[in-house]
C-alpha cells in the first residue's frame, strides 16, 4: 500500500472552526483533541467524523422527521383530477442540505457525514429493497414542532391532585410549579407586544415586564358596578377605598385570588375594565385610573403565547426545554379560559395556586400577572398581588370634608352631574347636622377594614388619578356569537 493511500484511509476528523453551529463548535473546542483537521488541515481541537455523525444522528432523531416520499390520499386525488393544476412536491429539505445547514458544515463535510449515516441505516433485508431508509441520500427532512404533550399530562395531574387530594400542603404541586417556571427570564416572545399601554411595538418581547413611572406600563383601570345612582357617593368620594382592592373581609374568590386575599384586578383600558364587571342594563359603573407609583415585576401570559427558548439541536437538554416552552404557550389559555357560573370554586383553584406561587413561592417573586380578557377581544387584564396593590390613601385632612353632588337641576328636572369637592365643610367645622347640608357625604371611613389602613406596612404601589374618574350609565350591552346550524333528519318510510 502506498503512503498516500494509507493517509487517505485514516479516520477523518473535523475541527471546531469547520463547524459553524455555535453550540457544537464550542463543544468541540472544549472537549476536542488537538490534531490536524481533515478539511482545513489546521492543527486545532477536533473530533472524529464518526463522533460528529453520532451528534447529527441524535439531533435529527430529536428534532427532525423524514417526510413522506409519496403524496397522501387527498393529494393523489388532486393529481388524478384532470382539471386540477396541482403539482405535488415533497415537503422538507434534502437530507444533505439539512445536515449542512443544521451543523454549519461545508458541503464536503456534510457529504462525508451523510455517507456514514446512510451506511448505518442501510437495510439489506430482501423485503426492504426499494424502500427508503433513514438518511437515504434522496430523503427529505423537516424540523418537528414540540406539542408539550408530556406537560399537558403533568398539568392534568396538577389539577386533579389540587381538587381531590391535597390543596394546601401539596408537595407534588410545588415541585411541578418549580419545574415549570424556572428560567422564565431567559425566554423571549417572538410576537409583537400588544399595544397594552402604548402604541410602541417591539419585535421580540420579554416574558417578564416592568410597570412603573419609568416603564411603558404606567397605569391600570379598575371599575365597579352599582345598581343605583345613589350608591355612587362613597366610591366617588373615596375611590382609593371603594374602587381599589376590596377590604380583606369582603375579598371574594377570583380567578387569581383565594377568598379573603385582597388583590387588584385591573385592565388596560376603560372599555375592558367595564366589560369585566359585566354590568346589567340600567346600572352605573364607576371607573378610575390607577397610576403605578413604584417599579413592579409582572409576568405577561400573553407573551407566553409565542415564547421561544433559544438553544441548539445539539444540546441534549434542548428537546426537554422545548417541550416545556410548548406547554407554556398554552398556559395563558388554560389560566384564562371561561368558567361558567357555579363552577368557579373548583375551576379557579389551579389558577389561584399558580398565582399564589408566583407571588410567594418562587424567587424572585412577581408582583402580578398580565393576562388576556375573556370579555373583550384583544383586551388585557392585570392582577396585582397583595404586596403590590396597596393604594395611596385619599383620606381628607383634619377639618376637611368631601362633598359629592350627583345631580344638577335643568329645565327638564334632575340630570346626572357628578361633582366631588374636597374642602372645609361646615358639617365638620361647626359640628352641624348632616340634614343641614344633605349633599355632604358623612361617612366614617375609619370603620372600613381596608388594605389602605395606616397599620398596613406595605409600600403603596398604586395611586388614584382622581381627575380621570368617570361614571358610565349602562344603556345596552352587546355580544358576539358563533352560530351553529342544527340539522334535522327524517328517516325514509321504508326503514320502519
Amino acid at each position: 500500500m502506498h503512503a498516500e493511500d494509507s493517509k487517505l484511509s485514516l479516520p477523518k476528523s473535523i475541527c471546531y472552526d469547520c463547524v459553524g453551529e455555535v453550540y457544537l463548535s464550542f463543544e468541540i473546542f472544549s472537549s476536542g483533541t488537538p490534531t490536524a483537521c481533515s478539511y482545513c488541515t489546521a492543527v486545532a481541537e477536533t473530533i472524529s467524523l464518526e463522533e460528529l455523525a453520532d451528534r447529527v444522528e441524535s439531533a435529527f432523531f430529536d428534532h427532525y422527521v423524514r417526510t413522506s416520499n409519496e403524496p397522501d390520499e387527498y393529494e393523489q386525488a388532486l393529481l388524478a383530477d384532470k382539471e386540477s393544476d396541482y403539482d405535488w412536491e415533497r415537503e422538507g429539505t434534502l437530507v444533505l442540505y439539512a445536515i449542512q445547514e443544521s451543523a454549519g458544515l461545508s458541503e464536503k463535510a456534510a457529504e462525508d457525514v451523510l455517507e456514514i449515516l446512510s451506511e448505518r441505516h442501510a437495510s439489506y433485508n430482501h423485503d426492504d429493497i426499494g424502500e427508503e431508509q433513514e438518511f437515504d441520500p434522496d430523503s427529505y427532512y423537516e424540523e418537528t414542532l414540540e406539542t408539550g404533550a408530556e406537560w399537558d399530562e403533568k398539568w392534568r395531574i396538577f389539577e386533579r391532585t389540587l381538587k381531590t387530594e391535597a390543596r394546601f400542603f401539596n408537595r407534588e404541586a410545588t415541585s411541578f410549579l418549580d419545574e415549570l417556571f424556572q428560567g422564565l427570564e431567559k425566554l423571549i416572545s417572538r410576537k409583537r407586544m400588544p399595544a397594552f399601554f402604548s402604541t410602541r411595538r417591539v419585535k421580540n418581547s420579554p416574558i417578564i415586564v416592568n410597570a412603573g413611572p419609568r416603564s411603558r406600563i404606567k397605569h391600570f383601570y379598575r371599575a365597579r358596578v352599582f345598581y343605583s345612582i345613589d350608591l355612587l357617593k362613597e366610591p366617588l368620594a373615596r375611590p382609593d377605598l371603594e374602587i381599589g382592592p376590596p377590604p380583606i373581609r369582603t375579598a371574594a374568590p377570583g380567578r387569581m385570588s383565594a377568598p379573603g386575599i385582597s388583590v387588584f384586578y385591573g385592565a388596560s383600558d376603560r372599555k375592558t375594565a367595564i366589560a369585566e364587571v359585566r354590568p346589567p342594563v340600567g346600572s352605573w359603573v364607576a371607573v378610575a385610573k390607577f397610576n403605578v407609583v413604584r417599579p413592579l415585576r409582572l409576568l405577561d401570559l400573553n407573551a407566553l403565547d409565542t415564547a421561544h427558548d433559544q438553544g441548539s439541536i445539539f444540546d441534549p437538554t434542548w428537546k426537554e426545554r422545548l417541550e416545556r416552552v410548548a406547554f407554556l404557550r398554552k398556559l395563558g389559555n388554560l389560566m384564562t379560559r371561561p368558567v361558567m357560573p357555579g363552577d368557579e370554586i373548583a375551576n379557579y383553584l389551579p389558577t389561584q395556586v399558580v398565582a399564589d406561587y408566583l407571588a410567594n413561592g418562587c424567587s424572585p417573586s412577581f408582583d402580578g400577572i398580565i393576562f388576556k380578557s375573556v370579555q373583550v377581544k384583544n383586551g388585557r387584564n392585570v392582577v396585582l398581588f397583595r404586596q403590590a396593590c396597596r393604594v395611596v390613601s385619599l383620606e381628607p385632612r383634619e377639618g376637611e370634608g368631601i362633598d359629592v353632588d350627583l345631580f344638577t337641576m335643568t329645565e327638564d328636572g334632575k340630570e346626572p352631574d357628578f361633582c366631588v369637592t374636597a374642602a372645609a365643610s361646615d358639617v365638620i367645622k361647626y359640628g352641624l347636622s348632616p340634614d343641614i347640608c344633605p349633599d355632604f357625604l358623612g361617612v366614617d371611613f375609619s370603620t372600613f377594614l381596608s388594605s389602605n389602613s395606616e397599620q398596613d406596612g406595605r409600600e403603596p404601589g398604586l395611586e388614584v388619578d382622581v381627575e380621570s374618574m368617570q361614571v358610565h350609565e349602562i344603556n345596552w350591552v352587546g355580544f358576539t356569537s358563533k352560530p351553529h346550524r342544527v340539522q334535522r333528519r327524517y328517516p325514509r318510510p321504508d326503514r320502519f
